[in-house]
């Protein structure tokens, strides 16, 4: 929603400006890569600031898309569990011309990402469950098997910082024409409600 071309205070600079001219990029992981993918087609779909280094390895764009895949294949889920990763791969690969071959490829990992919302669905069912009897989630119980298998701990601002970053990666991937399955739409919902009771 921000204009990318109106002035950032009396630096006469704006947001596009920064991004024509930021290149250097202190990485070389495509983990890292979820951002920059992910505002290039509002910012520089032409990519008219030249290539990107990375750790000062000239890279130009099907490139970083070729690290994104390989992230999202053999990468670890230290930053954001890859929920922006994906979004950028789901905004170019919609968005710049002669990236789509992309596509069938960011429509996959976002199947993947979406997927994790069956699981919380489930981790909030039980906890509902729980809640009605006044129980205690138990040591053994599926709810702390699933929260380990999704490093999410007892905090319920765990349980909201995922289902927020997952539910904003389907938003804006609908709205690049991916297809959002019934049963993820439907997590969605009763993810969101649950959320709301709690």
């Amino acid at each position: 929603g921000v204009d990318p071309d109106v002035s950032l205070g009396s630096s006469g600079a704006t947001i596009r400006d920064l991004a024509l001219n930021s290149r250097q990029l202190n990485t070389k992981e495509g983990r890292e890569l979820g951002h920059l993918l992910f505002g290039l087609p509002y910012l520089d779909p032409e990519m008219a600031g030249g290539p990107f280094f990375l750790e000062n390895i000239a890279c130009d764009l099907p490139k970083l898309m070729d690290l994104a895949v390989e992230a999202h294949h053999y990468g670890t889920f230290e930053v954001c569990r890859k929920f922006h990763l994906t979004e950028g791969l789901c905004a170019v690969a919609a968005k710049i011309a002669g990236f789509e071959k992309y596509r069938d490829d960011a429509q996959g990992f976002l199947e993947g990402q979406l997927d994790i919302l069956l699981v919380l669905g489930t981790i909030l069912q039980k906890a509902s469950e729980l809640r009605a009897a006044n129980k205690e989630v138990e040591p053994d119980s599926l709810i702390h098997e699933l929260r380990d298998v999704l490093v999410l701990g007892p905090y319920l601002e765990n349980h909201c910082y995922y289902a927020g970053h997952i539910i904003e990666l389907a938003a804006f991937a609908s709205s690049f024409g991916y297809r959002i399955a019934p049963e993820h739409r439907s997590a969605i919902s009763f993810v969101i409600n649950e959320l709301n009771q709690t």
